[in-house]
């Protein structure tokens, strides 16, 4: 109890993230099994999965798959090094390779990222779109309740590669809005933000509506909950499947 007054206190003195909060107490009103539908999700996701190569190569025959550490040795060990420093545990690397090489192979250049933390994906679609005149990142991330760790979301990002970013520090309900107004059509999106079912029926729609034809949209750890599934049954995608670090990843192209 004494956790969940603190939270609600942290909430109230974060106006502008109160929206979130509404969203977290409505999905445990109403929609409680949905949000407990990881097994089946999960079911779901083994029978398609793929690795990051195999399900790149059957995106893009014929592109070779890069991976990060080898190609951008510097980057990665500054990423590395300021981990090492920060103190806190904020998620890993992600699957950055095949973030970097969708972003190559696609040559997007309006791309929105939802969920940054340290800043690794960030970091892989900026070593992509850095070589590109006028591409832009938009990235949203909320801060994390009580944890104070505000300072390193996106620390592993090099100075030099952050002139194609704008970070929103907000939430999804207020930021994916706000970012796809001024991206316009989005070439590419990386969800890797609120996790619940009620979120991701929210923000996916919005998503999939701002997507150029032919534009792709990534989506992390779906096997969560069954939000994605009925999501791509929704538009009547088959979507390539990823399995990697023991989680999975969604690709629909639009």
């Amino acid at each position: 109890m004494v956790s969940k007054i603190r939270t609600l206190i942290w909430y109230l003195q974060n106006p502008k993230l109160l929206p979130d909060a509404w969203l977290k107490i409505k999905a445990r009103l109403f929609y409680a099994s949905a949000e407990k539908s990881g097994m089946k999700a999960k079911a779901w996701c083994s029978l398609y999965a793929l690795s990051q190569e195999e399900a790149f190569a059957q995106l893009f025959p014929g592109h070779p798959f890069q991976k990060i550490e080898n190609r951008f040795t510097e980057e990665y060990k500054y990423g590395m090094e300021q981990v090492a420093k920060s103190g806190y545990v904020m998620g890993g690397s992600g699957a950055i390779d095949l973030l970097y090489n969708l972003c190559e192979a696609t040559q997007s250049c309006k791309i929105l990222e939802t969920g940054v933390a340290y800043g690794w994906s960030t970091v892989a679609i900026l070593l992509s779109i850095s070589t590109r005149p006028n591409a832009s990142l938009i990235s949203i991330d909320m801060p994390y309740a009580k944890v104070g760790n505000e300072n390193f979301v996106g620390t592993v990002i090099p100075e030099h590669l952050r002139n194609s970013w704008t970070l929103f520090r907000e939430s999804d309900f207020t930021g994916i809005p706000k970012a796809i107004s001024r991206l316009g059509q989005l070439d590419l999106c990386h969800y890797d933000s609120d996790k619940s079912y009620l979120g991701r029926k929210r923000s996916n729609k919005l998503i999939w509506k701002a997507l150029k034809k032919n534009g792709f949209f990534i989506s992390d750890d779906i096997s969560d909950n069954i939000a994605f599934k009925e999501f791509c049954e929704s538009v009547c995608r088959t979507p390539i499947i990823v399995y990697w670090n023991n989680k999975y990843i969604g690709i629909v192209k639009k």
